[in-house]
């Protein structure tokens, strides 16, 4: 081990060479990892901080809100169930709206202040007042990050409708859209008079609930739902994440492209770890002929492989962070801290295999014929 430490102090340029080769690598897994992350959850956090153990949708809309509809009756039909505790009506609708003069696409989610399947608290502000004689909303904070939407605007809807912000809530959009957030009664209101050709309609898109705090198989809840109440289909909340237009793609795409630049990884400390081995035939044989055993010069390798590969991912997340902290609001970067620990792990475990590739070359050399020039 004080060999390998010694060669790395004594050949720095040598090694800074893969480390900086691992960290461009490294930057560019954690740049794909943080968009994955960020388009993640920019499209589901509607649904993952809803305060919701599960959904339950019309059996033909195949999970999809909108595809769904559902009567009104069917929240109190659900309600009925043993294992479940609550229940609340959910819907959305993409309206162009007015802020301050320019015009935006946002969501607006109908939900019930008071139940699951939208935001349970603010950041700033409070929920609003389904009784209030002016439709109240909470603001997805990134409608307030992108337009400077604060509490107390006011938000044409087009249709005589505007809404009165009085919350802001975090990590509450809805595929890739910011949210303003009323309640369901209102949500009626507002689809009425800016989609007319909807009105009359059943409004309930679907069924948030949560389970009762005995409940020992969520699984087995779901069931019951889906058959003693005619027409529906009721998910876990994580399955009805899932279901979310593109996330399960998205999310394999990014890990498939992840995965792939941590095999160059391992490609790239190999061929290093290969040259350098052939470069240092001749050392290595002298070592083995005063006694050094084949498993110890290996793990001499295995150790500089693992101190490049830690050293190139501090360089690749120093890298990542400067552009993340240029990066347009716009632009759905997240960089979750509990990634960059995977990706820590996946750095040290590839850069160790590729060192590992190179063991057998180490162990086929011989002192007598390295040392006599001979093959």
């Amino acid at each position: 081990m004080n060999l390998a430490f010694a060669e790395l102090r004594r050949t720095r340029s040598r090694f800074a060479v893969i480390t900086v080769a691992v960290g461009f690598i490294v930057f560019l897994a954690l740049i794909l990892a943080a968009l994955a992350d960020g388009l993640f959850l920019s499209n589901t956090g509607a649904l993952r901080n809803a305060g919701a153990d599960g959904y339950v949708f019309a059996a033909d809309s195949e999970q999809s809100f909108s595809r769904s509809e559902l009567a009104t009756e069917v929240v109190d039909d659900v309600a009925t169930i043993d294992g479940v505790e609550q229940t609340a009506p959910v819907a959305f609708l993409d309206v162009p709206v007015s802020v301050e003069g320019e015009r935006l696409s946002v969501v607006i989610a109908g939900f019930q202040p008071d139940g699951p399947g939208g935001p349970q608290e603010t950041s700033d502000g409070g929920l609003p007042d389904p009784s209030a004689d002016t439709i109240e909303a909470v603001a997805d904070r990134s409608l307030a990050d992108e337009s400077d939407v604060v509490i107390g605007d006011v938000i044409d809807m087009g249709g005589d409708v505007s809404v009165t912000v009085v919350g802001l809530a975090d990590d509450v959009s809805y595929l890739g859209g910011s949210t303003l957030w009323v309640p369901f009664e209102r949500w009626i209101e507002i689809r009425d008079a800016v989609r007319p050709e909807l009105s009359g309609r059943n409004p309930v898109q679907a069924v948030a609930f949560t389970l009762a705090a005995d409940t020992s198989e969520p699984a087995a809840t779901t069931d019951r739902i889906g058959d003693e109440v005619d027409g529906v289909e009721a998910v876990l909340v994580d399955d009805a994440v899932l279901a979310l237009p593109a996330v399960a793609q998205q999310e394999s795409v990014f890990a498939a492209i992840v995965g792939a630049t941590f095999v160059v990884v391992a490609l790239v400390v190999a061929l290093f770890f290969a040259l350098v081995t052939m470069e240092k035939r001749t050392q290595y044989a002298v070592l083995k002929a005063i006694g050094a055993r084949t498993r110890t010069l290996a793990f001499g390798v295995l150790i500089q492989a693992t101190v490049t590969a830690f050293l190139g991912f501090l360089l690749g997340l120093g890298l990542t962070r400067l552009v993340g902290a240029v990066l347009p609001a716009s632009v759905p970067a997240t960089f979750v801290t509990g990634t960059a620990v995977s990706l820590l792990v996946a750095t040290i475990v590839m850069g160790g295999l590729g060192a590992v590739l190179s063991f057998r070359r180490i162990g086929r050399i011989d002192p007598a014929s390295a040392l006599g020039g001979a093959e």
